[in-house]
């Protein structure tokens, strides 16, 4: 059995279903970096406070994670839809 399904058919699709974890990974590693400069700038200077900081990493984290878990849940499903004729029906979720 031979399949069309080339890369350029791919290749939007996982854009797409990709998209919110590039971005959130993304302002996480903008979060990271700003922790990282608050603290090498201020590390003897005493009296700053990070919480500005630690807020927009935990924000970041949290969002990453949001879109980690929408990703798993539902965005994944985008990919193997799109090559449910390639493989073994056994390896792809069916829906109702």
């Amino acid at each position: 059995m031979e399949h069309n399904l080339t890369l350029l058919d791919v290749l939007p699709v996982i854009h797409g279903a990709t998209a919110d974890i590039r971005a959130d990974s993304i302002a996480g590693l903008a979060a990271v970096r700003g922790m990282v400069d608050f603290v090498n700038s201020r590390r003897y200077r005493g009296g700053r406070d990070s919480t500005s900081q630690e807020d927009a990493l935990n924000v970041a984290a949290e969002r990453l994670r949001a879109s980690i878990d929408d990703f798993k849940e539902t965005r994944r499903l985008e990919l193997l839809r799109r090559m449910r004729h390639c493989s073994s029906p056994r390896l792809i979720p069916q829906r109702g």
